[in-house]
């Protein structure tokens, strides 16, 4: 998991890679890191996004590096910035679950975010935003042939 120690810079939609594909790679530039996949188009390796750490790159510095890659600046300061490939990390909480991003995870991850979001609401409530990240993850399991199962109320809610 990265945070706000980052600055992000989308150059292409996780949308456009074939899924599982994503893997971050360093460069020779210091405090600068890349996602890249494959694209569904040409099957060819292409970057999806620069992360730039804040302690050796200035926000100016990373937006211009950004703009000459054709990319879409992000600051990183409201909301926590994902890193795909970060092995420590069991499952996606409900803030970081998007359709783009749970299209481009691994299966064992995305089950592991769907137990976790049946294990919340054990402890909590079931919120509107609990409920939307269960959508969108119950849909990716059942798009890649996975049966959704019944395990408690959050399922009953789910409509497919």
């Amino acid at each position: 998991m990265q945070n706000s120690k980052f600055y992000s810079s989308v150059i292409n939609s996780p949308t456009a890679f074939k899924k599982n594909s994503f893997r971050t790679l360093s460069t020779k530039q210091k405090g600068l890191t890349f996602i890249a996949g494959t694209l569904k188009a040409t099957s060819k390796l292409a970057v999806q996004s620069f992360q730039y750490t804040k302690t050796v790159w200035s926000s100016e510095k990373a937006r211009q590096h950004s703009t000459t890659k054709g990319g879409r600046f992000e600051t990183a300061t409201t909301r926590k910035q994902l890193c795909l490939a970060d092995e420590h990390k069991d499952y996606l909480l409900v803030d970081e679950i998007t359709t783009e991003i749970v299209s481009g995870i691994n299966l064992s991850f995305l089950y592991r975010t769907h137990k976790n979001l049946h294990e919340q609401v054990k402890s909590t409530q079931i919120t509107d935003e609990l409920t939307a990240a269960h959508v969108i993850v119950a849909d990716e399991l059942v798009s890649r042939g996975i049966l959704h199962h019944s395990w408690d109320e959050l399922d009953s809610i789910y409509q497919n």
